[in-house]
Formats: structure tokens, sequence, C-alpha cells
């Protein structure tokens, strides 16, 4: 099987890509670039899109609306152009932390539901 993990930098990425490597043809890639379709190798039969902005690396508060809502949406359209049969996203409770509540999302907190 062949797996694209997405937060090539981050830790748990990483770690993840470090355990399934053990079983399965693993490939981490970054969103921080362009994406396009050349990003998700052929025959790909899962993505696990780990990558995110959270407080502790974001830039400025488009940099939070780029990677964690537009790259996800692009990756999710590649995925199914290229027939991706699993598409696995991974969040952080950290999204609902620091001051993205003062930026971004004022009306969302840990009793939001999903």
């Amino acid at each position: 099987m062949k797996v694209v993990v997405t937060g090539k930098n981050g830790s748990l990425s990483t770690m993840l890509s470090k355990k399934l490597g053990e079983q399965y043809d693993v490939i981490q890639i970054s969103v921080r670039g362009n994406l396009s379709d050349e990003c998700i190798p052929d025959q790909t039969d899962c993505v696990v899109h780990i990558a995110g902005v959270t407080p502790a690396n974001v830039k400025n508060p488009e940099d939070y609306e780029t990677v964690n809502v537009e790259k996800t949406k692009i990756l999710y359209q590649i995925c199914q152009r290229k027939k991706v049969k699993h598409f696995v996203y991974i969040s952080s409770m950290s999204v609902y932390e620091g001051y993205f509540n003062k930026l971004i999302h004022k009306d969302i907190d840990k009793k939001t539901p999903c």
C-alpha cells in the first residue's frame, strides 16, 4: 500500500511516517509550496493529512487560513482526481486555543460541536 503523509517537517508526521513505513510505502510531502497533482504519486492508496498551522508556528492570520483551509481543500480535490481511496485528516485542539479565538474563530471554543 502506498501512503502519503503531509507535514513533512512536523514531529507527528515524522513519527507516523516512521511507524507506517514498517509496513507500507510511505512518502512525506509539504503543503507549504504549490500543490499539484504531481504531489500525489499514481496508485496512492491513502493520504494522511496532518500538516497545519498552530499558534506555535503561525506567521500571520492569512497563513492559518491558507494552510489549514485552502491547502486542505486543494489536497482533497487532488486526491479525488487521483482516485485515492482513503483521505485521513488529523487536526489539533490547538486550533481552539491561543489567539485564534481573538483573530479568526471568535465564537469557537472546546464546547463547540464538530
